[in-house]
Parts: C-alpha cells; structure tokens; sequence
C-alpha cells in the first residue's frame, strides 16, 4: 500500500476584506447576521473578531498557503489521478464504508474530502517543482551523502576488547566481506549499527567525531576507526557508499518533504514571489509574534 494519505491543507475560511497601512480591517456588511443561538444573533464582524482573538495568523498562513499553491500548480489530469490514488489507500487503510471515513476526518461530502487530496497533491508536486528548481543550492546546504556505520563498544562476554572487535572488522571489510556480514559479528545492537543505506545531511544526529569526517568526505570511501567524543570505548567504522547526486536524489527529496524547515522556507519563497502583504495591523502583529518567517513583505 502506498504510504498513509497526509491532509495538508484543511479547509478554510476565506474573509473577504479591504484596508491599508496599519490599519484594521473593514468588513463589507459587518452587522450582516451569519446565525443565531437561542435568539442571540452572531454577524459577520464578531466571526471575524473571533478568528483574529483565536490565531489570526494561522488562519491566514493557510488561507495563503492554498492560493499560492493555486497560483502555482494547475488542476491536471495527473493532479487528479493522484488524489484519486490517495481516496483509494484511505479506502484501503480505513477497510469501511466511506461514510464511516468521512465522519472519522470530519468531512461534510466525499467533494470536500477530495477537494483537500487534489489541494495535498499539489503541494508534494509543489515540493518537486521547488525542489527540481533548486537542486544545486539544496545540495549545496544539505550537502547530502548516503553511508552505513557499524558501533562497536565494550561488551559483556566479549573475549576481545571493542579495540580489537574493531580491527578486525576493519580488516573483514577491506577484504571485501559483506558489510551487513561484519555488522551481525561485530556490530552493537543499536539503531546507529547497520547495514542499511542512511542518508547523511548536516542536520543529521551522529556523534561529533563522525559528522567531522562525513564534512570531508567527497567520494565513497570507507573510515578508520573513529573514536566517539567523550571517549565512551565506543568505536565507529563508516562506509561511505555514495556522493553521487542522482543516486542520493530521490532520498534528499525524501527527506526534504518531511522537513519542517524546508517547508517554512518553501512557503516562504513563493508568499514573496506573489507579493503577499498584511494590511491588518492586528493580523500583522499576531504573524510577527508567531510566524515571523513567513512576514515576506519586511524581507529584502
């Protein structure tokens, strides 16, 4: 099954109104009466009032998002396949009717369901058209490589010291014994010990000592034994396998969109390209206190 279906972007509510400078926003209609509870009536000011006293700027941030997404990525054939694909797995994944799903996610109508997967398929193809347009300056920040590692400590019942464990494998390696072989007879039993291609980025968690060799490395090549900072009695042997920019592509792009930074930088980008400007100074003032990034209209 393809991987569970991500919602983006939730429906939003869209407040039309004018203003400039620092001024507060006018609604047209203001005292247009939206509903009524036990005969209070509700209008369309004190909506707005609640959405600027809840998070104004989240609300927008959204609201925003959506349309640069719109302004970005048209509505095609493949858009479409796609988010009919994704209606599928959550058919598959939920296994019950879809009524049953609708309530479970709080839609209204499969429309509004489907409204929001067309929406979340183009921001991934949003994500690859950024990603394709700045390939070089990505690589360039992440500096991205793919390697394995083996840990090797002290151990109890151990006949040889993790020195000498590590010496050995060091030399199993270089005569060309499978790396997945040396980790089950050498290897610590730990999340840092495998035989698994990782891919390494300068946000990676790894001890100091190997992100200080992973910084120079610009070919595949295989370590000496790395001491872990603090002296632990905890050796490290790398391989690097691959520096190559196609194949470390499709994992970097991986990466990249479950990134939270790269997303805030993305948005970022386009809310600049389409000249996003606040004219609310309340909507302002909540967006510089909580999402100061994404304030593009102070940015040079």
């Amino acid at each position: 099954m393809k991987k569970t279906v991500e919602i983006i972007i939730a429906s939003l509510m869209l407040v039309v109104m004018t203003g400039c400078g620092d001024a507060s926003a006018k609604l047209s209609n203001p005292n247009e009466v939206l509903f009524s509870i036990d005969g209070t009536k509700y209008t369309k000011n004190d909506l707005y009032q609640q959405m600027i006293d809840y998070d104004a700027g989240d609300n927008l941030i959204k609201t925003v998002a959506k349309q640069v997404v719109n302004l970005e990525i048209e509505t095609t054939d493949e858009i479409t396949a796609k988010a009919q694909a994704d209606y599928q797995d959550l058919l598959d994944m939920y296994n019950t009717d879809i009524e049953t799903i609708l309530n479970y996610l709080g839609y209204a109508s499969e429309e509004a369901l489907m409204d929001d997967l067309i929406a979340s398929a183009k921001v991934e193809m949003l994500a690859d058209k950024y990603i394709e347009e700045n390939l070089d300056s990505l690589f360039d920040e992440y500096k991205p490589l793919l390697y394995k590692m083996i840990t090797i400590s002290t151990q109890e019942n151990e006949t040889e010291t993790y020195e000498e464990r590590a010496a050995l494998a060091l030399a199993e390696l270089r005569d060309g014994v499978n790396f997945e072989t040396v980790v089950e007879k050498y290897g610590d039993a730990t999340a840092q010990s495998s035989a698994a291609e990782t891919l390494y980025t300068v946000n990676s968690s790894l001890d100091s000592n190997v992100r200080s060799f992973l910084e120079t490395v610009t070919s595949p090549t295989l370590s000496s034994a790395i001491t872990a900072a603090g002296s632990t009695e905890t050796l490290y042997i790398v391989q690097v396998t691959s520096t190559n920019r196609t194949q470390v592509k499709d994992k970097l792009v991986d990466y990249l969109k479950n990134t939270d930074n790269f997303s805030t930088d993305l948005y970022a980008v386009y809310f600049k390209k389409h000249n996003f400007r606040v004219y609310d100074i309340d909507i302002y003032n909540s967006l510089n206190d909580n999402y100061p990034e994404f304030l593009v209209q102070d940015s040079k």
